[in-house]
């Protein structure tokens, strides 16, 4: 007995084939943006006695050199940056630490020409430090989560 031909049809479940393709642009775009802000140099290779060269250990993205003054810490956790106001004096340095479970940004929320910091994408237990040497009120925001923001008061 002869069975006919019945085409098979592929239906597309229109939220399904959205939130795959919102998942799969949002990592090209996460995957193109992880070092656009990236203010440290790349690392460069160090010099033994021997005179032969080393790769530098590699280290959480930081765009102020080992603190010498205060410290004040700032965890990102359940996509927000905690607290969400930090009153410090000039010369502290916040060290923000990414404890969510995706990667994050801390950037400085102005005009780019303006911008002093702007972390990398920092993913799972990185951190990213930054010394506040001027007065005055700094907000800062993720860039892939523009609701995630934060202000940085500094005093005299």
């Amino acid at each position: 007995m002869d069975h006919p031909i019945v085409p098979i049809t592929v239906r597309f479940d229109r939220r399904r084939l959205l939130t795959v393709g919102g998942a799969v642009f949002i990592s090209i775009a996460l995957g193109r943006r992880t070092d656009a802000h990236d203010p440290t140099p790349a690392a460069t290779p160090a010099s033994t006695a021997a005179g032969a060269k080393e790769a530098s250990p590699a280290a959480s993205p930081v765009a102020s050199s080992d603190p010498t003054g205060p410290v004040f810490e700032s965890p990102i956790k359940s996509l927000k940056f905690i607290p969400q106001e930090i009153d410090i004096t000039a010369g502290t340095t916040v060290i923000w630490t990414n404890e969510d479970v995706v990667p994050h940004t801390v950037t400085h929320k102005v005009k780019l020409e303006d911008q002093l910091f702007a972390s990398p994408m920092l993913l799972p237990g990185q951190t990213f430090t930054y010394t506040f040497e001027k007065p005055g009120t700094y907000p800062v925001y993720c860039l892939p989560h523009s609701f995630m923001t934060q202000k940085v008061v500094v005093s005299e």
